[in-house]
């Protein structure tokens, strides 16, 4: 029985479109783009400084991630259609939740705060909170200790919830059953890959409960 569930944040509960924002960014810093887009969608998920020094040699990463995070600076990013649904069905049935992101841990409490959700969740972790991004085997410690101390110690009791391929090799590194939702535009075959049978790959956030009420 799952008794605890993690989420990644953004496109997964936040509509984030970030590879669309991404790329914009690279063609406002005049940055190549060609063959590029298929090398960010592979890496995407792990840290934007990453996946900048990786496409673009030769761009400051730092100057990069900063017009990225301006472009953020103070906007409510959306939630997913259904989101708040599942986050209420969720918290009436006892059910613990915690969010996981590579982005910025202060950035991702304060989305979580514009759209009103920060209650919902017992532990919010991401770069800048935690020393081991995703997939780091290590990148759940923090919440799997939280967790631990409300006594949901078996890791086949939690669920990880994410949008990337990182996100399902970060959950297969820290031993952790993962659902993967396409919402952020990973195609199905790449979840796959990774070793996700159909049943674990849903359409959104919004699918989530009834495949946990299936599964149980």
């Amino acid at each position: 029985m799952t008794r605890a569930v993690i989420f990644d944040l953004d496109d997964t509960l936040l509509d984030s479109g970030g590879i669309r924002k991404f790329l914009e960014i690279a063609v406002e810093f005049g940055l190549p783009l060609e063959g590029v887009e298929k090398t960010v969608r592979q890496y995407w998920g792990i840290s934007g400084v990453e996946i900048v020094v990786m496409c673009w040699p030769e761009m400051d990463p730092h100057v990069f991630y900063a017009r990225w995070a301006f472009c953020e600076q103070g906007k409510r990013t959306p939630l997913f259609a259904g989101v708040i649904e599942a986050l209420r069905h969720f918290r009436e049935r006892g059910i613990l939740m915690a969010a996981l992101s590579n982005r910025d841990s202060k950035s991702g409490h304060h989305q979580l705060d514009l759209n009103g959700i920060t209650h919902f969740f017992h532990c919010v972790d991401g770069v800048g909170r935690s020393n081991y991004p995703k997939p780091h085997p290590r990148s759940m410690d923090s919440i799997l200790g939280v967790l631990w101390d409300y006594g949901i110690c078996d890791k086949k009791e939690i669920l990880f919830v994410g949008d990337t391929v990182t996100d399902a090799i970060a959950a297969r590194n820290a031993g952790v059953p993962f659902a993967g939702v396409l919402s952020g535009g990973t195609p199905p075959e790449s979840f796959r890959r990774t070793g996700i049978s159909d049943e674990r790959i849903l359409p959104s956030v919004a699918c989530l409960p009834e495949f946990l009420s299936l599964s149980e």
